[in-house]
């Protein structure tokens, strides 16, 4: 399972631009039950802020889960932002399983 973009209703740029309260939000974030589940987190969504990516990133780091990226493509646009990129060869469902469990992967920006 990979969680994606885990700052969605956890940080708010606004409200936890100090950083008392951001660590503070990085520890609710961290305690998400799902994320004891999660093989590895996006930590670079094409559509994110930078404060929003970094939190993220935060996460995952405090977290020892590898990360990943992704366009979240809501218009042309958006399409090739972000990627992942991963070390085997992808040509199958099951393909992409095992390099997600194997944590054979990263993310990389290609635009943006």
């Amino acid at each position: 399972m990979v969680i994606a973009h885990p700052y969605r209703r956890r940080f708010d740029p606004k409200i936890h631009a100090t950083d008392g309260h951001r660590d503070h939000a990085v520890e609710r974030a961290c305690a998400t039950e799902a994320l004891g589940f999660a093989h590895a987190i996006e930590v670079s969504n094409g559509r994110g802020s930078e404060a929003e990516n970094a939190f993220s990133a935060e996460v995952g780091q405090r977290l020892g889960l590898p990360g990943v990226a992704t366009s979240d493509a809501h218009k042309v646009a958006d399409i090739g932002q972000r990627a992942t990129e991963f070390q085997g060869e992808i040509r199958s469902v099951s393909d992409l399983v095992r390099e997600l469990k194997r944590g054979r992967f990263r993310p990389v920006q290609l635009k943006g």
